[in-house]
């Protein structure tokens, strides 16, 4: 049985993005070869990753997202983004997108961490409505 206890959950800077990156890369191209609907087609090449990567650094950095992750000794683990909605009358609104765990660290409670993270960043960010795009079963 594997080890219960939850990694750290924290968010990521602009600045770490050269430390995170490779993790990042190996993450979403896991995910993708597990077969989740995250927008990519397996199987994904590391640019392409690489390119999706530095577009959510760039949201981060203009600070229109929020990405947190889950680090398990020194390894990210999953992730997931808080996108906030920009116009005047939505600033009570975000969209929880790109959630994220390894296929081999799944069943260890990292994904519903990852999530009550989210809210919390959400509630303190005066966030109180948020949007999950998902599928039936997923």
């Amino acid at each position: 049985m594997r080890d219960s206890l939850v990694p750290s959950i924290t968010c990521v800077s602009p600045e770490e993005e050269p430390v995170v990156l490779p993790h990042l890369i190996h993450l979403l191209q896991d995910t993708v070869a597990s077969g989740a609907s995250v927008g990519f087609l397996p199987p994904l090449n590391a640019e392409d990753a690489q390119h999706y990567w530095r577009t959510v650094f760039q949201e981060v950095a203009q600070g229109t997202c929020v990405l947190l992750v889950a680090r398990d000794a020194g390894r990210i683990v999953g992730s997931v983004q808080l996108a906030s909605a920009t116009k005047p009358n939505a600033r009570h609104r975000a969209e929880v997108q790109k959630h994220f765990v390894l296929s081999s660290q799944r069943r260890r409670g990292i994904g519903r961490a990852l999530m009550q993270v989210v809210e919390q960043v959400a509630r303190d960010g005066e966030r109180t409505l948020l949007v999950l795009d998902t599928r039936q079963g997923g």
